[in-house]
C-alpha cells in the first residue's frame, strides 16, 4: 500500500516562496503610495486648521490676518523678516486652535524659549508642522515653538512648522521670480486683511527656503515623502531654479479663501527674502 505523502517537496516550496516574493513586490509600491497619500491628506487637514485659526482671528480683529512679521528690536533693519518665522502672538493664535488655550496663554506669558520653559508636547508640534518634517524631527519638528532672540533680549520671532505669509513687513516685499527663475521686476504684496488684493492668495504653505547663506529647506522630497533640511550653506544655489531645488515634488498651499491645494514643482514661482535666498509660492495663482 502506498504511503501518504506529508509536507512539501523542495520544488513546491520554492514555487511558494517565488509567489510570496512576487506578491510582496506588487504590494510594496501600493503600500508606499497609500502612506504618501495619507501624509498628504493629513497635511491638507492641518493647513485647513491653521486657516480656520486665521479666519477666527480675522473675524475678531476687523478682518486683519494674524501679524506674521517678527517683532523688530531697536536698530533692527525693517527687511529682517522671514516667512519661516512668525510673531509670537500669531503663534499663540495657532497654538490655541490646537485645543490648548492655556498653553497659548502660558506661552505668551513665559520668558523662556518655550512656554514656561518647556517644549510643546508632541501632539502640538505635529499639528503645527508639515508632515514631511517627520523624517527630520530631531532637528526640525522639535524647533517648533522656539523663540528666536539672536538680536538681544525679548521676543523676536517664533518657529512654525509651515511658512506663514500674512501681514509681513512692507520692506520685505522684494522681487518676484517666475517659474523659470527670472526676476519679473515686480514686488510681492503680502495679504494683510480679508478681501485685499495681494500678489497671490497664499496665506500658509509647506515650509521651504533655498539660498547660499542659510541652507536648504525643501519639503516632500523623494518617494518616501521625506524632508531635506540643512544649515550648511550651499554656494551652488544661485537662483530659485538651481538643480538642488528640483528635489521637491511640490508643496501644499492654503489660501485666504479657505482652499488648500497641492502644487507641483513646475508651477512654483518665488520671492526673494532679504537678498539672501528664495521662498516659493503658487505661481499659477497670480
Amino acid at each position: 500500500m502506498a504511503r501518504l505523502r506529508s509536507g512539501f517537496t523542495l520544488i513546491e516550496l520554492l514555487v511558494v516562496i517565488v509567489i510570496l516574493l512576487t506578491l510582496i513586490a506588487l504590494l510594496l509600491p501600493a503600500l508606499s503610495g497609500s502612506r504618501t497619500s495619507a501624509n498628504l491628506l493629513r497635511d491638507q487637514s492641518q493647513i485647513r486648521q491653521l486657516l480656520a485659526a486665521c479666519a477666527t482671528y480675522a473675524s475678531n480683529n476687523k478682518g486683519r490676518w494674524p501679524i506674521g512679521a517678527r517683532e523688530l528690536l531697536p536698530g533692527q533693519p525693517a527687511y529682517d523678516d522671514d516667512v519661516r518665522w512668525i510673531a509670537p502672538k500669531a503663534f499663540a493664535a495657532f497654538l490655541a486652535f490646537t485645543g490648548n488655550s492655556k498653553a497659548a496663554a502660558d506661552w505668551l506669558d513665559g520668558n523662556d524659549a518655550f512656554p514656561l520653559g518647556k517644549p510643546l508636547d508632541g501632539r502640538q508640534q505635529v499639528v503645527l508642522s508639515c508632515t514631511s518634517m517627520a523624517t527630520n524631527e530631531t532637528t526640525m519638528r522639535t524647533e517648533v515653538g522656539r523663540l528666536d532672540r539672536r538680536s538681544g533680549p525679548g521676543f523676536r520671532g517664533t518657529m512654525l512648522g509651515y511658512n506663514y505669509w500674512g501681514n509681513r513687513n512692507l520692506a520685505m516685499q522684494t522681487d518676484v521670480f517666475d517659474r523659470n527663475g527670472l526676476s519679473t521686476g515686480k514686488s510681492y504684496r503680502f495679504p494683510s486683511r480679508h478681501g485685499d488684493r495681494p500678489t497671490t492668495g497664499v496665506l500658509i504653505s509647506c515650509p521651504n527656503y533655498v539660498g547660499p547663506t542659510y541652507g536648504i529647506q525643501l519639503p516632500h522630497v523623494g518617494r518616501s515623502d521625506g524632508f531635506t533640511f540643512t544649515w550648511t550653506a550651499d554656494p551652488s544655489v544661485t537662483s530659485p531654479t538651481s538643480p538642488v531645488t528640483r528635489q521637491t515634488r511640490g508643496m501644499h498651499f492654503g489660501y485666504t479663501d479657505g482652499r488648500v491645494e497641492w502644487v507641483d514643482r513646475g508651477s512654483l514661482a518665488s520671492v526673494r527674502q532679504n537678498g539672501f535666498g528664495w521662498v516659493y509660492f503658487d505661481g499659477s495663482s497670480r
